[in-house]
């Protein structure tokens, strides 16, 4: 998947691999529980590459309408790929919806997480993979303090919040 980020003369690129990862977690039963972990991307001047999701992981707290990462393993991942020249960029998880959308929750959380890294990136990235196969089975955001714009294939419109 490509996406021009208009504005930034810059492309947003996430690899097959990433997206067939994600499909392999998404919540298709009632019982499965939501699944998420870390995005780790090459960055070029002109192109953010997304070659890397890890996730989910044992020790994660998993409900069907909860995820909860391990911080202690999210921060090794962290080190570890950026000695092999990975940056983290964002976070997924699933939802057990069609058509996913962000909570409020989902939000903040990654405000947060913006706000409290240390990093010189503009925005952080946020997938929620939904049960659709298909490129409504997906929401993809990018965030910041102030701005969540959606790169979603079901909603291309930009918007503050």
């Amino acid at each position: 998947m490509k996406f021009e980020l208009s504005g930034k003369a810059q492309e947003l690129i996430i690899n097959e691999n990433v997206i067939s990862h994600f499909y392999r977690h998404r919540q298709i039963k009632f019982w499965h529980k939501e699944a998420g972990g870390q995005l780790f991307a090459k960055i070029e001047k002109k192109r953010v590459i997304v070659d890397l999701a890890t996730g989910p992981h044992r020790k994660d707290l998993r409900s069907v309408f909860g995820f909860i990462p391990n911080k202690k393993r999210l921060i090794s991942e962290i080190n570890q790929l950026f000695n092999k020249g990975f940056h983290y960029v964002g976070d997924w998880h699933t939802h057990p919806q069609d058509i996913p959308k962000p909570s409020q929750l989902d939000i903040n959380s990654m405000r947060s997480c913006f706000q409290e890294s240390t990093h010189e990136l503009e925005y952080f990235i946020m997938i929620i993979v939904g049960r659709n196969l298909t490129n409504d089975g997906l929401w993809i955001s990018l965030l910041n303090d102030s701005e969540l714009i959606d790169l979603s294939q079901h909603n291309q419109m930009n918007r503050k919040s």
